[in-house]
């Protein structure tokens, strides 16, 4: 007997042509857990940062308490981003995070080259942080689903990031 997820990757291969036609609009709440967990997973491990700790804010905000390695005496540092920019699919993939305050953004600034080796896909420039979610997608090798998204919207809500994500399969 097969699999149904052998099915369903045949399917994928072939750009699923049994659900042509197909629209998907969803909202997908994502957990401060799971985000954690994600970020402990894609960050590689001579990164210099750690003890990450990501915190969904209400107003599009982020929360990110973490430790520099070098430095783990120090207490943990603490940064609010705000969500700047929406990806622009299909040209832009990338959202785009500004740090909320002129001190924060004067702290890590100085503190630019702990910054400089962020993961691909992960891009910090003045007070900006980039994050190419077609790239991370690539890292992982699934960057074939995001030809299906038609539009992603990032919100966030206090602990969780809302994910507003339309998606359709062409028609043949």
């Amino acid at each position: 007997m097969r699999d149904l997820g052998d099915i369903l990757r045949q399917q994928q291969t072939a750009g699923f042509p049994a659900f042509s036609g197909a629209h998907v609009a969803a909202v997908i709440p994502v957990s401060a857990a799971f985000l954690n967990q994600l970020a402990a997973w894609v960050l590689p491990s001579d990164t210099p940062v750690f003890d990450i700790d990501i915190d969904p804010q209400p107003d599009n905000a982020l929360r990110i308490r973490f430790r520099i390695a070098r430095a783990p005496v120090l207490p943990r540092l603490a940064l609010t981003l705000l969500i700047e920019r929406q990806p622009q699919l299909p040209d832009s993939p990338v959202l785009v995070l500004r740090l909320a305050s002129s001190a924060v953004t004067i702290l890590a600034t100085a503190a630019s080259r702990f910054f400089q080796v962020l993961p691909p896909g992960l891009r910090f420039d003045h007070d900006l942080l980039q994050v190419d979610l077609g790239e991370l997608l690539r890292q992982r090798g699934a960057a074939q689903w995001l030809q299906y998204v038609q539009s992603i919207e990032v919100t966030t809500a206090p602990g969780t990031v809302l994910l507003s994500v339309r998606a359709s399969v062409d028609a043949p």
